[in-house]
């Protein structure tokens, strides 16, 4: 979703995830340029972090890359996947 609408991310994983999937995807967002990532560990970076989610040049560099992480009708494809299975 956060592709889709172009909207950049400060992820914060949840370190018990399940096979620490967040982190996986937090890191492979991150390192796309596409996002920004903290540890639990790492809340007095929080405004640091963010900072650059808010000036245009990161937002604009952040969103170009996630323009390319998404495709048009992906949700609708999803859905009939999950429907078809089910069936």
């Amino acid at each position: 979703e956060a592709a889709y609408h172009q909207v950049p991310l400060l992820l914060i994983p949840l370190p018990s995830a399940a096979a620490n999937h967040q982190f996986l995807n937090a890191r492979l967002m991150t390192e796309q340029g596409a996002a920004r990532m903290l540890t639990q560990g790492e809340w007095d970076q929080f405004a640091d972090e963010l900072q650059p989610l808010l000036g245009s040049s990161s937002r604009q560099a952040m969103c170009a890359v996630l323009s390319t992480m998404s495709s048009e009708g992906a949700a609708a494809r999803l859905a009939d996947l999950l429907l078809e299975v089910s069936a």
